[in-house]
């Protein structure tokens, strides 16, 4: 519904011309409201129902194309032979048109919707699915008396057809970690007690899903807008004093920046897995296809040990005879894993649960891998690790190499390379995933920043399987983080370690500086503060999107995908605004 407010106001004329001069002012003014009223009207439609209907009549190609063999990375998932008809029916299934007659008989307007050029992005391909777009255009006509003014506006709706990576979302949560208490019904609104909230200060520079439970307080920054699959988020309501249950954008005191997207509520749910034996699995070489428990038997047979053993504590890069055939394996807790570089080499330091230390140096430029036992001989391997650090057990610390002196402050988003050497070389591509815990205890960061090289090939995986992926009490203030984490088993997700112990002499840590994305079961307490102020213990979120993520661009080894072929249609971008 468009509200239409006609503003009186007192003239003073002194002649007949000016009288008329002035009515004809009015009537523009008039005819220029009424056009913008029927534009803002088609908007509405293509921002609600336009983006509705769109998932309706591509879900029949969707779920056509799932049933077959065919692969998304080379085959259309929308035959360009049906672009016709697609756009036949979003303009028959979608209000197109609509009218608006102004009290007193002060005018009348018109308005019109029309979608076309129904067209794919070629360089969007991947296995996980598709890109398409589609241009609509919005036409206005405002009437008064014998005025008339057209507005002509069009924008794109951006449509992704497929399987989406889980990180492709800079912060994807099932549950948004409201702890909600009591609630009360006041005035037909309900409000309720609760705390665990996004506020002042949380900034993400990246698309944001959550399916429930989600709180909102002050100005958190969402700058590609927000999805929810409920129908409703809870908002501080400092009149009532309390979390407001609502679809509103905002409330008297809660103002998100939503980066001009605004907050949607959808209706499909993003599943998350609850362990990570597929990547246990492509650690020992083996399918990762098949997402049972480890068993045994496959782990010794992959390490080398006798069929029917006991799997031996250790470090292991499963082999045939001199050739790598699988990745790194961790049988055990593993008390310590630093990554670092050495001249071009990808170098993983791990301290297994009985005190042995490994040191794997792998050189893609040579094809090798040099690995070194305790206080062993080097053995070399032909061939390079598959991408799959695996951890049967807790990583009780990650990290990369220690700080060569102290951050600017404030500390900046990017970090200083000069006092954060990389963990990740150039050319390595790696996910590490465990099945229990993962206390990050220090930067883990790229050797090249992908927001400075947009071609840059380093990427980072985190996988706790059944576990939290943690930021350890160890870790230093403004931690940098780069890379995709998930910790999807139930209630589980990125939490600051001590965070909730009262106990705990625990100030402020400035930030989580994370650059790539975080899939999580619940989102985890990082820091304490106010509901309208800052933190005043543990760590802010400043999370920034690795551009390479969208459309599964780039994606860690082995990182998984939703298991639901289906449509996300995401807000209009508006590109012109032309009035006659």
């Amino acid at each position: 519904m468009i509200l239409i407010t006609l503003i009186t106001f007192t003239l003073v004329t002194t002649s007949t011309s000016e009288l008329m001069q002035t009515n004809s002012s009015q009537g523009l003014m008039r005819a220029r409201a009424l056009a913008e009223a029927s534009v803002a009207e088609q908007y509405a439609t293509v921002m609600n129902e336009g983006v509705t209907k769109a998932n309706q009549v591509l879900l029949p190609y969707v779920d056509t194309f799932a049933a077959s063999s065919q692969d998304a990375a080379s085959s259309p998932i929308v035959p360009s032979s049906s672009y016709s008809s697609v756009l036949a029916q979003l303009n028959s299934v979608v209000t197109t048109t609509t009218a608006i007659t102004a009290p007193e008989s002060m005018g009348t307007s018109s308005g019109k919707l029309v979608f076309q050029n129904f067209r794919v992005d070629l360089g969007s391909f991947s296995k996980a699915g598709q890109t398409y777009y589609v241009d609509y255009v919005l036409n206005g006509q405002g009437k008064s008396l014998k005025f008339v003014r057209n507005i002509t506006t069009s924008g794109t709706l951006r449509l992704i057809l497929g399987r989406t990576y889980l990180n492709q979302y800079v912060l994807l949560a099932d549950d948004g970690g409201f702890n909600r208490g009591n609630c009360t019904t006041k005035n037909g609104k309900t409000y309720c007690e609760g705390g665990g909230y996004f506020g002042t200060g949380s900034t993400f520079d990246g698309p944001v899903h959550f399916n429930r439970n989600l709180a909102l307080a002050g100005t958190p920054v969402f700058q590609y807008g927000l999805t929810v699959a409920s129908p409703t988020t809870y908002m501080w309501d400092c009149q009532a004093k309390a979390w407001a249950v609502t679809a509103a954008q905002t409330t008297d005191c809660t103002k998100p920046d939503y980066g001009g997207y605004g907050q949607q509520h959808v209706t499909d749910t993003v599943d998350l897995p609850k362990n990570a034996f597929s990547q246990g699995r492509a650690a020992l070489g083996g399918d990762p296809q098949k997402t049972g428990a480890l068993t045994n038997s496959e782990i010794c047979l992959a390490t080398g040990q006798k069929s029917n053993c006991t799997p031996a504590t250790g470090v292991y890069v499963p082999s045939s005879g001199s050739t790598v055939t699988g990745g790194i394996f961790i049988q055990g807790d593993a008390k310590d894993v630093q990554l670092s570089v050495e001249g071009t080499n990808q170098v993983y330091t791990i301290v297994d649960a009985a005190g042995v230390t490994t040191v794997i140096k792998v050189n893609a430029t040579a094809n090798t891998t040099t690995i070194k036992k305790g206080n062993g001989q080097p053995s070399v391997l032909q061939g390079v690790p598959n991408g799959q650090l695996y951890a049967n057990g807790s990583i009780q610390s990650l990290r990369g190499p220690a700080r060569r002196g102290q951050l600017a402050n404030p500390a900046p988003s990017t970090p200083d390379s000069t006092v954060v050497p990389p963990a990740i070389a150039e050319q390595t591509q790696l996910n590490v995933a465990s099945s229990g815990d993962i206390r990050i205890q220090g930067d883990l960061t790229y050797e090249k920043n992908p927001n400075q090289n947009p071609d840059a090939k380093n990427v980072l995986g985190i996988i706790s399987g059944q576990g939290q992926v943690l930021v350890g009490q160890g870790a230093p203030n403004d931690v940098y983080v780069m890379g995709s984490i998930l910790a999807g088993a139930d209630g589980k997700g990125l939490k600051v370690e001590g965070i909730d112990n009262g106990a705990a002499n625990y100030g402020y840590r400035g930030k989580v500086h994370l650059l790539g994305s975080l899939a999580e079961a619940t989102d985890q307490l990082r820091g304490v503060g106010s509901v309208t102020g800052a933190l005043v213990k543990g760590y802010d979120d400043d999370f920034k999107y690795d551009k390479r993520f969208l459309n599964g661009g780039v994606v860690p080894p082995y990182f998984p995908a939703t298991t639901k072929f289906g449509v996300t249609a995401f807000i209009p971008q508006q590109r012109t605004w032309e009035e006659q």
